[in-house]
């Protein structure tokens, strides 16, 4: 629930433990520890995201470097679990959705859009809907633009089928 969200949040140190976790080495080479913190951080995201001071401490300890890195996981949980982070942690904030273009989410992501797992296929397309609502690096690209056979660029075309494919009912988790 929300309350519980906001209390976990606010236990100083926590966050940084979550984030912790999901680099955690396993002597055993189990997974369970990075599945449950990315688990737990995935649901109190939610509350992070709408929070600066707590996506600063996600910033200061590569947190969407990590989520970016859990996407390629042969986990299918810890991919879910970035996945929905990711959702949350891709609206409202244009810092984190600049530097997740940067660092190349867009294309992680539209290639997890068809998982046939729900979750990972619903978080990485939520997550890509807001990040390509933001656009950053392309605000002033004129989409419509067409080239000189009056046709839209290979690029547009491209771009536009994808979103097209976006569920575009998807909210915030």
């Amino acid at each position: 629930c929300s309350e519980n969200k906001a209390d976990i949040c606010a236990v100083a140190g926590a966050l940084e433990f979550l984030i912790s976790t999901l680099t955690y080495k396993s002597p055993s080479k189990t997974t369970a520890i990075i599945e449950n913190g990315g688990g737990i951080l995935r649901n109190v995201s939610s509350h992070i995201a709408v929070r600066e001071d707590y996506r600063k401490i996600l910033r200061l300890h590569g947190c969407l470097q990590i989520l970016l890195k859990h996407l390629r996981s042969p986990s299918l949980t810890i991919v879910s679990n970035a996945c929905g982070t990711l959702w949350n942690l891709s609206a409202r904030c244009a810092e984190d959705q600049q530097a997740l273009w940067e660092m190349g989410a867009v294309n992680m992501l539209r290639n997890l859009v068809h998982s046939k797992h729900k979750m990972i296929s619903m978080g990485s397309s939520a997550a890509l809907k807001n990040l390509l609502a933001a656009r950053p690096n392309m605000k002033n690209v004129d989409l419509n633009k067409q080239n000189s056979g009056n046709r839209p660029t290979l690029h547009v075309r491209k771009q536009r089928a994808l979103e097209s494919e976006i569920d575009q009912n998807l909210a915030e988790t």
